[in-house]
């Protein structure tokens, strides 16, 4: 009866002592790259806005997977795609993954003063529960987005600079 005792009181204290050390990380994300590209605002945008192109510069997207419902909604496999605003210098969608979880991408697209080059923002943002694994989960999108934007805005900028 002891040992089940100091067995209950260990596990209660390991989940409290989890639970607090989940509270001091952050529940909000925010990943983010960028890239200077040689071509204006005008000649980038096409490959933001228009989703049928996503696949020759996004790794993992496959364009057979690609299926529209409507203007403003697609889905990729299992992934949902909502486009919620499109301009001139932005283009914000909400991924939904199978799971349900929501991812908030913003890119923006910031022209040089001539309008011969300009820099694109890529951020990914995701909101996380109280949960300790939730919370511990966010250490890692840094470490599995970052390098995936990265090498996918690099394939951008190939492709605008042999002009596909």
């Amino acid at each position: 009866m002891r040992i089940f005792k100091i067995a209950a009181i260990s596990v209660v204290v390991l989940f409290v002592l989890l639970l607090s050390m989940g509270l001091l990380l952050p529940s909000h994300t925010l990943v983010s790259r960028a890239v200077d590209l040689p071509a204006p605002a005008s000649v980038v945008l096409p490959w933001l806005t228009e989703v049928k192109r996503w696949p020759e510069w996004m790794q993992g997207l496959d364009s057979s997977q690609l299926r529209p419902q409507n203007d403003s909604i697609i889905t990729i496999g299992k992934t949902e795609i909502r486009i919620l605003r499109r301009s001139d210098t932005l283009v914000q969608t909400q991924w939904i993954t199978e799971e349900g979880q929501r991812h908030l991408s913003t890119m923006r697209l910031f022209p040089t003063a001539n309008g011969q080059l300009c820099t694109l923002q890529w951020q990914f943002e995701l909101e996380v529960g109280w949960l300790p694994w939730e919370r511990m989960g966010t250490i890692m999108h840094e470490k599995i987005f970052g390098p995936q934007m990265e090498a996918n805005l690099e394939q951008l900028r190939q492709q605008i600079i042999t002009g596909r």
